[in-house]
């Protein structure tokens, strides 16, 4: 059960991906706030407050970009496109448009370091995440598994001897 969540094989709908996400917001900011307030008595400098509670902060940024990541994955699957192609190429996008603010700071759509066309793509790929429906067949993973040889199977019991194999020989026999 907790191999599917945290793995990156299998899909999930828009409203699962939608409150999944929400969730995961939700409760890392609160482990965030409740881990800056423990840390906040501590010193009345706030550059010692970050570099005190900096290892906590660093885990929970790993969190959130690993079930980001494997919640942005799962539902790419779902919507039928190959997540290992769209997330890098999402990511390439992203970098290309922050050096493009970077040298050109004019193209720069207020304070965001993002141009407008980069604002764009991420609003439209944020909304086919949130809005595209899925396709409706049947899970790549689950599909490899059902057409695999029985005896790749763990713990089938049965023959080795693939099942068409089976069905030749008793022809060939009558």
């Amino acid at each position: 059960m907790i191999t599917s969540m945290l793995g990156l094989t299998g899909r999930i709908g828009r409203l699962r991906y939608f409150l999944f996400t929400i969730g995961l917001g939700f409760v890392l900011s609160a482990v965030m706030m409740v881990t800056i307030f423990n840390f906040a008595g501590s010193s009345d400098d706030p550059r010692e407050l970050i570099i005190d509670a900096l290892p906590i902060i660093v885990v929970i940024i790993a969190v959130y970009a690993w079930g980001t990541l494997v919640l942005t994955t799962k539902r790419l699957r779902d919507i039928g496109w190959a997540p290992g192609f769209v997330i890098p190429l999402w990511i390439g996008i992203v970098l290309i448009d922050v050096m493009l603010t970077v040298l050109m700071p004019e193209w720069a759509v207020g304070e965001s370091g993002q141009t407008l066309l980069g604002m764009m793509f991420n609003a439209v790929m944020v909304l086919a995440l949130l809005f595209w429906p899925g396709n409706g067949g049947i899970d790549d993973t689950a599909l490899h598994a059902t057409l695999a040889p029985r005896s790749s199977r763990a713990n089938s019991g049965r023959s080795s001897v693939p099942r068409q194999d089976m069905v030749m020989r008793s022809r060939e026999q009558t």
